[in-house]
């Protein structure tokens, strides 16, 4: 059956790429080398990952390192520099790989950015988020705040991490509860009562302490692992609206 599209991905000839054929001697050399399958090379460029001891419980440290090739250029590229002296990148030096730096704008560091916040910005790990929160930004954190809050962030744990943040930024906490904010309509999602608080008209920071102030002040309140609105938020929202 011929692709509708030009452009439309043939996902049946991706999949019959033959790894080992000529032409790419680094990705044949990890394979061999054992640092990584065709198979999570072809799927994400992913290396294996790094379960060394005392490595970060986030995919960013997991997964430190990708295999890029761009326009028949391979390299294997660190996500963050400060991860050079993690097992797996050690691993790689000492068999004589030489290892370049993604750039800030780099899609897989944003998302190295963005994995670390969200795996780490739980109740469980939260005190590895403070340690390492030089392996992230700001925005990320706010943004996982507001995503994790619905399952495994505790309000107060978020606060405690809103306050953290707070010492080196000289914007403070919405005077109002962010009850303008809830009041726009960030709590009419159309799937009945579950809430998301992703508006991207609020900047990140904004969502997130939407977020907070919503359970902290009832107008959600948790089920399993969603958000809901309540009576009292609903009513709230007509009434400052």
């Amino acid at each position: 059956m011929s692709k509708s599209d030009p452009r439309q991905l043939d996902l049946l000839d991706y999949l019959k790429y033959d790894a080992h054929k000529e032409g790419y001697p680094l990705r044949q050399r990890l394979i061999a080398d054992g640092f990584a399958h065709d198979y999570s090379l072809q799927l994400n460029r992913g290396l294996m990952h790094d379960d060394g001891e005392g490595v970060v419980n986030s995919r960013l440290c997991r997964s430190p390192v990708f295999y890029e090739c761009v326009d028949g250029h391979e390299r294997v590229v660190l996500r963050h520099h400060k991860l050079a002296f993690q097992p797996l990148p050690t691993a790689l030096l000492n068999k004589g790989y030489t290892l370049e730096w993604a750039a800030p704008s780099h899609r897989h560091t944003m998302d190295g950015q963005r994995m670390h916040a969200a795996d780490l910005a739980t109740d469980k790990h939260l005190a590895e988020l403070v340690r390492t929160a030089y392996l992230t930004t700001r925005e990320r954190v706010y943004d996982a705040i507001a995503s994790n809050l619905s399952h495994i962030l505790s309000a107060k744990n978020a606060r405690r991490l809103m306050v953290w943040m707070q010492e080196t930024d000289p914007r403070h906490e919405p005077s109002d509860r962010s009850a303008a904010v809830l009041a726009t309509g960030m709590l009419l999602i159309s799937s009945g009562n579950f809430v998301q608080f992703d508006d991207r008209k609020y900047s990140v920071r904004a969502r997130a302490w939407a977020a907070l102030h919503a359970l902290e002040d009832g107008w959600v309140k948790r089920k399993g692992h969603l958000l809901n609105v309540t009576a009292e938020g609903r009513a709230r929202q007509l009434e400052t609206a």
